[in-house]
């Protein structure tokens, strides 16, 4: 399953919270978070 990182911050305000979901998951919370205009970005991990 291919992961991604996903931040995102509540509301524009405060710390940007991190997490690594899957591409589809991702895809899914960026439209809903978009839809409440929240700042968002998605990045592909980096190799470990």
């Amino acid at each position: 399953m291919d992961m991604v990182k996903l931040s995102y911050q509540i509301m524009g305000i405060g710390k940007w919270t991190e997490v690594y979901v899957s591409k589809d998951v991702a895809n899914a919370l960026v439209r809903e978070y978009r839809s409440y205009n929240w700042p968002v970005r998605l990045r592909e991990p980096q190799p470990t």
